[in-house]
């Protein structure tokens, strides 16, 4: 049984958060943290949709003159299936790359604030792949998805820290970021794609008003992006330290939200004639956010 706390010791907590809170700023509302994460998935998924749209709609174009190439050529579609299901089982049981360790360096500047994990927040959205918190403490998260014949996957996760600013002053948001990864594409007659993606996300909050988040601003990197078709096959693994950077201009008292981000896509296709596949795999760890001046 948990030993209750002495009526001191519970006041004492509640000044050790204030101070935390004039240090760092405020922590937001659960109901305003399930908003950010329901707007930061929707975004995702409205650009998700888009692009399916425009696939679909050129695969629509070109498959009649794409079969009647495959007919010619009389592709093994069964057997073709199958090596992509083998493919995509040694694939995936690799492991990945160890992250070499961060460099604090990356990021000169004076100090304003420094956050560490377990951060405020964090969001998971799997869309046809997985996408997890591995280890909350160190801020590590892993994505991962495939896709053989007619299947889109764009699983996300982001980590977030809400921050108060006392002063209107120009600052930098910047996180350093490690990762590795492995992905895959291999076309049988049809195309497939994958990429993937790192992000530093800034978003304005309004505390104790049930409005949406204001996207501000953003630095997105791009880990890898290739497509393939006919009968090609490509595949690659890397590791890697990035420092992310965002200025801004900062008022008081507005709560800002920054975000460590990661995606990963994969897409293929399927038919009478052909088939493709693209898998991807993606771990990253974010030990450190921080507000810097100059």
């Amino acid at each position: 049984m948990a030993k209750a706390r002495k009526p001191d010791e519970a006041e004492d907590e509640v000044r050790a958060l204030k101070m935390l809170e004039a240090l760092y700023g405020a922590t937001l509302s659960k109901e305003q943290w399930r908003q950010f994460a329901d707007h930061f998935n929707s975004q995702h998924l409205k650009q998700t949709r888009e692009r399916r749209k425009l696939l679909d709609a050129s695969r629509k174009l070109t498959r009649p003159f794409v079969d009647a190439a495959l007919k010619e050529l009389g592709t093994d579609v069964a057997a073709a299936r199958k090596s992509l299901h083998e493919l995509a089982n040694k694939v995936h049981a690799a492991p990945l790359a160890t992250s070499p360790r961060f460099k604090p360096g990356l990021m000169p500047g004076s100090t304003i604030a420094v956050f560490t994990p377990p951060y405020s927040t964090y969001s998971a959205s799997a869309n046809g792949g997985t996408a997890e918190v591995t280890d909350e403490n160190k801020g590590i998260f892993h994505l991962a998805c495939q896709s053989i014949g007619d299947v889109h996957a764009d699983p996300l996760l982001s980590l977030s820290q809400a921050f108060r600013p006392n002063i209107n002053a120009w600052v930098h948001f910047k996180a350093g970021v490690q990762y590795s990864y492995n992905w895959w594409d291999t076309a049988m007659g049809y195309t497939a794609h994958t990429f993937g993606r790192i992000g530093l996300s800034l978003w304005l909050q309004v505390p104790g008003q049930p409005t949406r988040p204001q996207p501000l601003a953003g630095d997105t990197r791009e880990l890898w992006a290739d497509g393939v078709g006919w009968g090609e096959g490509h595949g690659n693994p890397g590791q890697g330290t990035l420092s992310l950077d965002i200025p801004w201009y900062v008022q008081s008292p507005l709560v800002y939200s920054v975000s460590v981000w990661g995606t990963i896509h994969t897409d293929a296709d399927d038919g009478l004639l052909g088939v493709s596949a693209a898998g991807a795999d993606l771990i990253c760890t974010a030990p450190l956010i921080a507000i810097k001046s100059g």
